[in-house]
């Protein structure tokens, strides 16, 4: 619960009361700029940006709200959905194997063994 409350007590509502759009004035662009400003100075101590986890989950939220107003009949779609997230150039990315042919079969072959 107080995760939910910070989201939108300390980010959301802050950001968006100050433009006071309706719901059906959103456009996924009001969303792409949230998500910006949070990436590079969303920090409740104006210390700098927010992580991409933290930037996902608050987008997850306001997509879930905005869904149920979907659902309701309410408006037609979900701006949240069609919004873009920014690139968070800085933060570690895994690895991914790739495996040629020849590893595969020695990797199933291992595995059969």
């Amino acid at each position: 619960w107080e995760d939910y409350d910070k989201r939108i007590n300390g980010k959301i509502i802050p950001y968006f009361q100050k433009y006071q759009y309706t719901i059906f004035e959103l456009q996924p662009s009001h969303f792409t700029q949230f998500f910006l400003y949070l990436k590079n100075s969303g920090r409740s101590d104006g210390t700098g940006g927010l992580k991409r986890k933290t930037v996902a989950d608050i987008k997850c939220v306001l997509s879930s709200a905005l869904e149920d107003a979907v659902q309701n009949n309410i408006i037609k779609t979900n701006p949240v959905k069609l919004s873009k997230m920014p690139a968070f150039e800085n933060e570690i990315r895994k690895e991914v194997t790739v495996y040629t042919p020849q590893e595969v079969k020695r990797l199933l072959d291992f595995a059969r063994e």
